[in-house]
């Protein structure tokens, strides 16, 4: 399903996450993300939680019938 989006309740549920780990002082270097609409709205949150916007990528291997060799 490659446009469904996240909830409201899914939107929620990651920010919660996002500032769990924050609190556990993770941090990302890079995200990468499928292009599918969740995963994306996923990253893109967590990516603004840890203000990390400009390190995050979609990759179209990560598709469900990307190639990823």
């Amino acid at each position: 399903d490659f446009d469904r989006p996240l909830t409201i309740t899914g939107k929620r549920e990651v920010t919660d996450i996002a500032k769990s780990l924050q609190e556990l002082g993770l941090k990302f270097n890079f995200i990468i993300t499928s292009p599918l609409t969740r995963a994306h709205q996923t990253a893109s949150l967590v990516a603004m939680a840890f203000k990390s916007e400009n390190n995050m990528e979609s990759w179209e291997e990560l598709k469900p019938e990307g190639n990823r060799k």
